[in-house]
């Protein structure tokens, strides 16, 4: 059965059908973990799958809805959260964390942390030598998932998307979209996913288009970071903006009708917001030649060092959750964190 699970998508779907459209069909949400079918194990896109399987659903508000109600439950339970507060040092003490040092030179005394950046970002926090030397080469030599490009959209009404997403593919090919490039004259967007908000009443609506990205389309600026990008890179932005949306404008015109561009986003963009390397949307690739070096433990090395979020187990939302879940059982205990979260959900 594991060997089943793991076996690549793509030659799952060969082996219980010869028509290339529903094949195409069953495996086009494949850019929501960054896994094209030929490398992706069954088991990561079923997850995935399972919940559309069980519902389709959306958090009234959207993203900023869901924030607000963590901050509500942290702040309940005394938790501070600081924002603009750029962590630049994990202090050791006797083999274990003591705390955490801020780019202003502000000590925060902590016998634990959790790091929920990208696991590659590790290395610069800690002090040389605490890291086994092949955890290191291991960690880095990880390959990444894609990036992606963004256009920020607002509407005066509600967005045609408050209910929906839509997966636009320019041909019959739901993989060209990996290779595609955007900054070269002729390039142009291989698929377009649309997304919008889901307000609870009237409201002005809002949406996002999403096109994979590769970080080598960028890397020429990355010396560059947030604020201070010169002119060619907004420049560039602008022109790969225009021809996403005169994809979406071809073929789906009521999605971006009375729209206003109001931000855009690239690999950069998510590198120094998020921590993202390289600007990886999903992270470590999750792929089958993965599976074993891609595994990253949530307890680290050094005593007091904990990491979570979508690199730990899989990717995406499902596997932000699943990774955090299998930290706190590091942190509390698996049975007691269990029973705790059967007795408050169920």
């Amino acid at each position: 059965r594991e060997a089943e699970d793991q076996r690549p998508l793509k030659e799952y779907l060969d082996s219980i059908t010869g028509d290339e459209r529903l094949k195409l069909v069953l495996s086009a949400n494949n850019s929501l973990y960054g896994v094209q079918p030929a490398e992706c194990p069954c088991f990561l896109h079923f997850l995935v799958l399972d919940s559309f399987l069980q519902s389709a659903w959306k958090v009234n508000g959207g993203s900023s809805a869901l924030t607000d109600a963590f901050l509500k439950a942290l702040r309940a339970r005394g938790a501070e959260i600081r924002t603009s507060a750029e962590v630049t040092e994990i202090c050791v003490e006797n083999d274990r964390v003591s705390g955490v040092r801020l780019a202003g030179g502000e000590f925060i005394a902590a016998g634990q942390a959790v790091f929920t950046g990208h696991p590659k970002h590790i290395f610069g926090l800690i002090p040389s030598g605490i890291m086994r030397p092949a955890y290191k080469e291991r960690l880095l030599s990880l390959e990444e998932t894609m990036s992606l490009f963004g256009v920020c959209l607002l509407f005066g009404r509600r967005s045609v998307l408050d209910s929906r997403n839509i997966y636009l593919f320019a041909g019959d090919d739901v993989t060209s979209c990996y290779g595609q490039r955007l900054t070269g004259p002729g390039d142009r967007p291989e698929l377009v996913f649309c997304s919008g908000s889901c307000a609870a009443g009237p409201a002005n609506g809002t949406a996002t288009l999403l096109t994979p990205m590769a970080f080598s389309e960028v890397e020429r600026w990355k010396e560059s970071r947030l604020g201070a990008r010169p002119g060619d890179y907004r420049r560039m932005k602008e022109e790969v903006a225009g021809k996403v949306l005169e994809l979406v404008k071809a073929r789906i015109p009521e999605v971006v009708r009375d729209a206003e561009v109001v931000g855009t986003f690239s690999p950069l963009t998510l590198r120094d917001y998020v921590l993202a390397w390289d600007g990886s949307t999903y992270g470590v690739k999750k792929s089958v030649a993965q599976l074993r070096a891609g595994r990253i433990m949530p307890r680290t090395r050094l005593k007091g060092l904990f990491l979570a979020g979508q690199n730990i187990e899989m990717s995406g939302i499902v596997g932000t959750v699943i990774g955090s879940v299998s930290c706190c059982a590091e942190m509390l205990g698996g049975e007691y964190l269990l029973e705790k979260i059967n007795r408050e959900t169920l």
